[in-house]
């Protein structure tokens, strides 16, 4: 009777404990986020997270056209963060900007090959006064 007794006891000083002594708690709920990332620290979705926690609980791999694939697709990835957003993959518009700013212009001229020679622009500036 003592082992019941104090087994009903533990079961109702849990329901005491849960609902009556943190009233404060009765509406906390948090919000956990649950992330897993790679040996790198790319965050993976929900299938690759699997994928890696079954190769990891069954002490098998990838194949290696499977890995090279992943290794690959991570490097791609890793570019992409890097490069900026508005930006060619040659970095061409980080350095017209520059350019802009050096030469203290708000456009920048291309090619210097179809320039009009300074001579005809001053015939052409001379014919349209007349």
């Amino acid at each position: 009777k003592q082992w019941y007794q104090r087994r009903v006891r533990g079961r109702r000083g849990d329901r005491e404990y849960s609902s009556g002594q943190f009233p404060e708690k009765r509406n906390y709920h948090p919000d956990v986020k649950i992330a897993y990332t790679d040996s790198i620290g790319r965050e993976l979705n929900s299938k690759e997270a699997f994928r890696q926690l079954s190769h990891k609980f069954h002490g098998k791999g990838s194949g290696k056209m499977k890995t090279e694939k992943r290794m690959k697709k991570a490097v791609e990835e890793m570019s992409l963060k890097k490069m900026e957003s508005d930006d060619t993959p040659l970095g061409s518009a980080a350095l017209f900007r520059e350019k802009q700013k050096d030469a203290n212009s708000a456009y920048i001229v291309l090619s210097g090959g179809n320039r009009i020679p300074t001579d005809v622009n001053n015939n052409i500036s001379t014919l349209s006064k007349r």
